[in-house]
C-alpha cells in the first residue's frame, strides 16, 4: 500500500483529494485513485453544466460564459388603511413603468434576459423595517408561499420559513413601538436549497417562466391606518432569490 503522507499535494489539495486518500487506504494503487478522482471531477462538472462549455476558463476571455453569485429581488407594497390582496405576485413586474431598479432588478416579466440562466439556492422575505409588528403578524398567520418554475412548484411553505437573513434588530422607544423583521440578521439564518445530490438548488434556464406566489385563502382586511397609535405604513416587503448567474461576457 502506499504512504499517503508521501503524495504531492497538488493531488490531495484540489478538488476530490480526501476522495484520493480514502480510494488509497482502502487498497486501491494511485493512478486507480487519480483515475477515480478525475471521474468524479467531471460528473460534477456535467451536473453543475460547467463542462464543454468553456467555464473553468476565465470568464473575461471572449466567448467564455461569466459565472458569479447573485440576487435576484422585487419590491410589493400596499398602502396603510388599504385591503390586503389575496394573492402577491414577485417578480411579475420588472423595471419601467411603476417600478425602478430600487424596488428590482428583473428587466422582463417573469424571465431572465438571454443567455442568462440562474441557479437558485435561497429564498428570502424581508419585511421593511418601517412596518407595525400588527401587519407583519397578519401577513406571517394569514399567508404562504409558491415558488413557480414552468408550470411547477418547486418550493413552498409559511412566510416565517424563508427568512431573509437580513435587516435591522433593535428596540425603538417611539410612541411605544417595537422594531421586528422576519429572521434575524445573520447571513446563514435563510433556507437552503441545495441538498443531498443537488448542490446547485433550483435552475431557473433562459427564457423558463417563474414567480413567487404570497397567497391567502382570504384577505384579513385592511392594514394598520395612518390615525393609529403609532402610525401605520402598510405592507413594504421584498422577495429575494439569491443564487449563482451565468451570464455572457460583453
Amino acid at each position: 500500500m502506499k504512504n499517503i503522507s508521501r503524495i504531492e499535494s497538488p493531488v490531495v489539495d484540489n478538488m476530490g483529494g480526501d476522495a484520493v486518500r480514502d480510494a488509497i487506504l482502502a487498497g486501491y494503487s494511485l493512478k486507480s485513485a487519480r483515475a477515480q478522482q478525475k471521474e468524479m471531477i467531471t460528473g460534477v462538472e456535467r451536473m453543475m453544466r460547467l463542462s464543454g462549455r468553456g467555464r473553468q476558463g476565465n470568464p473575461i476571455a471572449p466567448n467564455k460564459a461569466d459565472i458569479l453569485p447573485w440576487y435576484l429581488y422585487d419590491f410589493l407594497t400596499t398602502a396603510q388603511n388599504a385591503a390586503a390582496l389575496v394573492e402577491y405576485d414577485f417578480f411579475t413586474v420588472p423595471q419601467g413603468g411603476t417600478k425602478t431598479k430600487v424596488q428590482t432588478n428583473l428587466t422582463q416579466v417573469s424571465q431572465l434576459p438571454a443567455p442568462q440562466h440562474f441557479n437558485a439556492t435561497s429564498l428570502q422575505i424581508y419585511f421593511a423595517s418601517n412596518m407595525l409588528k400588527a401587519d407583519i403578524d397578519s401577513m406571517l398567520i394569514n399567508y404562504y408561499l409558491e415558488f413557480w418554475v414552468g408550470d411547477k412548484i418547486y418550493a413552498e411553505g409559511p412566510l416565517f420559513k424563508y427568512p431573509s437573513g437580513a435587516g435591522l434588530a433593535g428596540v425603538s422607544q417611539q410612541s411605544g413601538q417595537q422594531v421586528f423583521t422576519n429572521g434575524i440578521p445573520n447571513c446563514m439564518a435563510v433556507v437552503d436549497f441545495r441538498m443531498g445530490d443537488n448542490p446547485i438548488g433550483i435552475h431557473i434556464l433562459q427564457g423558463q417562466n417563474f414567480k413567487v406566489k404570497i397567497l391567502s385563502s382570504a384577505s384579513f382586511g385592511s392594514f394598520v391606518a395612518s390615525t393609529a397609535e403609532p402610525a401605520g405604513t402598510g405592507l413594504n416587503f421584498y422577495c429575494i432569490l439569491e443564487g449563482i448567474l451565468s451570464r455572457g461576457v460583453q
